[in-house]
């Protein structure tokens, strides 16, 4: 055998070792020499029974994400776990660790399992738009019943070792797991019987429970993307109506047709450009300073939030605001979110009381005198960036890093006027659907300790991180300000607000572009737009109707009314009023155009301004966009991100588009960026850009 798979015999059990660091992942090797591995010990007389157990902390992992982005190659998985299920000589298998994916169904296959106390076991192929294809979905009901397998199934949350030996998942827990696994392995071969699992109430003995639990199942209102959800109720009804055979071969139909469906491959893209987000290479190796001492100027969740977090990391964290009145409104939701916490069981009272000594509240900059980190999360900070940063700068302490929500032209003064340009980063949430993704947008010169310290007192916070150069706002304000630019077009063609929204909607975002402008504030999209407009240039366009509804007092949804008027709950409804002041814009009533053509066009606009982001070296990877529109303005994971959409749809065609597009009018808007043509000259798509 090869050092993947390490075998031994000793008293008449042979022991294989699956070795395939750090995750013991079942790449096509690993699987062809486990599978020579127990034939080999079926064939040897000497051997009565087979021990599978793994080198490391992590018994496996699975398939890697990239190998579902193409057909297994032979042996398949579910050739490994038909040879382990069908071995004539008992399996058992010793757990430690992550038991996740195809590494809990080649567990399952074997004859029992026992577990170490710290193993976690669970089947995440459902958040990435898949069904297991290893047999998972007919071993595990028959094993825990359907409730159970269902639970697990649909939710591809892990349980712990204790919890799967309640549900009958494993056999034992053990210390040793190994040892166990000897043991139990010896027994078997002897005949002996141990201990019965666990019966289940609505197992594949007791139909009509099982039915009814397959029934509960689908009675759960889903969306009806990802498809996952619903063929993997099929799949555990099958291990129940078919036999043995025809249920596993009905998974396989069903893991290969989820496999190769656009949803599964945009899923399982947002997943790794989720992984690729803590990889900086260009850091590795940094000694980052310690750090005891934050601040947090800003208001509201977003900052009484990230504030709760970083005390609870050990740092003594500062609330900073210049209104009293807006300090103590944001210390009373830190308050809030402690009790909340504590309610919930995730803080105890204990900790909590430690936690609030180390918390302070402060109205001028020089209270600040001598802090580590300053972060500016307040909406103040575009606008004021200048005085603030130079009062920031010259309290910090030195070494400081100092963050700041401004963006663009702002960011650039905040930089300059800081006194430590060096030590200037700016720091803003990724967009308004989220406060756990965050843009970090830093110059050439900015000092890379002063990254590294950033990015891990983000992480350390639970926070995700999209590094970005400085450009002219962040990804988020040029992506939805190119959204927001071609939406408008659509409306001088004939389209409504509602129209745009509802197509967008039923495209399954979270929130369309018009009623995202209203909880935005009408007036914020007119000083972006003004912000980078020149006396010879104007990026965004005319701001047309934005700047009439103004006129009209109508802001947004906190005046009661913009794009929609909004009652006293906050509910928005299309307002005919609207639609009147669309008329005399464009001096014709609406005329429908097909949601197909909404979609196409707007997704098309921000695949063109994502590619000029990637030439401007403003975003580091495709992928990143994909991740803030998703993250930051509630387009649907399942989508993928309008990179992912433009890279299905072909990068041929959605340039071709944009040509098309630019001959009708606003040439400068719709001219394809020049990487279109190269990326299509070379043959590849965004995802290459992407890296691992």
């Amino acid at each position: 055998m090869t050092e993947r798979v390490i075998a031994a015999t000793s008293g008449g059990i042979a022991t294989l070792l699956i070795a395939n660091p750090p995750v013991n992942a079942l790449s096509r090797e690993v699987r062809a020499d486990l599978l020579a591995a127990i034939e080999a010990a079926e064939a040897d007389p000497a051997v009565m029974a087979i021990v599978l157990a793994a080198d490391g902390r992590t018994w496996s992992t699975g398939i890697d994400l990239r190998d579902h982005d193409r057909p297994q190659e032979a042996p398949t998985l579910a050739d490994l776990c038909d040879g382990v299920a069908g071995c004539l000589k008992p399996v058992v298998a010793a757990l430690s660790g992550a038991v996740l994916g195809g590494g809990l169904e080649l567990a399952l296959a074997a004859r029992a399992r026992v577990a170490a106390p710290d193993t976690r076991l669970g089947l995440p192929e459902v958040a990435f738009g898949l069904s297991p294809g290893g047999g998972a979905t007919q071993r595990l009901p028959r094993l825990v019943g359907a409730g159970a397998a269902l639970t697990m199934l649909l939710s591809g949350q892990a349980v712990t070792a204790e919890r799967a030996a309640a549900l009958g998942l494993v056999d034992a827990v053990a210390d040793n797991p190994l040892a166990g696994a000897l043991a139990r392995a010896r027994d078997l071969a002897l005949g002996m019987a141990p201990a019965g699992r666990p019966t289940p109430t609505d197992g594949v003995q007791e139909g009509r429970a099982f039915l009814a639990a397959i029934d509960a199942a689908r009675s759960i209102p889903r969306a009806p993307e990802p498809s996952a959800p619903g063929r993997i109720i099929d799949c555990v009804e099958a291990s129940l109506l078919l036999p043995a055979h025809e249920g596993f071969a009905y998974e396989r139909v069903v893991y290969e047709e989820l496999r190769a469906s656009a949803v599964s491959a945009a899923l399982r893209h947002v997943l790794r450009a989720e992984r690729r987000l803590p990889i900086h290479p260009d850091l590795a190796g940094i000694e980052i300073v310690p750090r005891r001492t934050v601040a947090v100027a800003g208001e509201g969740a977003l900052a009484a939030d990230l504030a709760c977090d970083l005390l609870g990391r050990g740092l003594r964290v500062t609330l900073f605001d210049a209104d009293t009145e807006v300090l103590t409104r944001t210390i009373g939701l830190v308050a809030l979110a402690y009790e909340r916490e504590e309610a919930q069981g995730r803080r105890t009272a204990t900790a909590r009381r430690e936690e609030w000594t180390r918390l302070d509240g402060a109205t001028e900059a020089r209270d600040l005198d001598g802090i580590d980190i300053i972060l500016d999360l307040s909406e103040l900070a575009g606008r004021n960036a200048r005085t603030r940063m130079a009062d920031f700068g010259r309290v910090a302490a030195e070494g400081a890093i100092l963050a700041t929500a401004a963006t663009g032209p702002d960011l650039d003064a905040a930089i300059s006027v800081s006194g430590r340009p060096r030590a200037v980063v700016g720091l803003r949430p990724a967009g308004p659907a989220s406060d756990r993704l965050f843009e970090l947008a830093a110059s050439p010169i900015t000092d890379r300790e002063i990254l590294a310290a950033t990015l891990a007192l983000l992480r350390g916070a639970g926070r995700r991180v999209v590094r970005t150069g400085l450009t002219d706002g962040s990804l988020g304000e040029r992506l939805t300000g190119a959204l927001r630019f071609a939406a408008d077009r659509l409306l001088e063609e004939g389209a409504t607000p509602y129209a745009i929204d509802a197509a967008m909607m039923a495209d399954g975002w979270s929130v369309g572009p018009y009623a995202a402008l209203d909880r935005q504030g009408l007036i914020a999209d007119l000083e972006w737009r003004a912000r980078l407009e020149t006396e010879d240039e104007h990026p965004l366009g005319n701001a047309g109707i934005g700047l009439a509804l103004l006129e009209l007092g109508r802001g947004g949804i906190s005046t009661g009314a913009g794009y929609y008027r909004y009652d006293a709950t906050g509910v928005g409804r299309p307002d005919p009023d609207v639609l009147a002041v669309l008329v005399q814009q464009r001096g014709e009533a609406a005329r429908p155009l097909p949601e197909a053509t909404i979609r196409a066009r707007l997704m098309a606009a921000l695949a063109n301004e994502g590619a000029r982001l990637i030439v401007e070296g403003a975003a580091r990877r495709p992928s990143d966009i994909d991740l803030v529109m998703i993250a930051g303005h509630g387009l649907p994971r399942w989508g993928g991100g309008p990179m992912q959409v433009a890279d299905r749809a072909g990068l041929l065609s959605v340039r071709n588009q944009l040509r098309t597009l630019a001959q009708g009018g606003d040439e400068r808007f719709w001219r394809p960026a020049p990487i279109w043509d190269e990326m299509i000259r070379i043959g590849k798509r965004f995802d290459d850009l992407n890296g691992a």
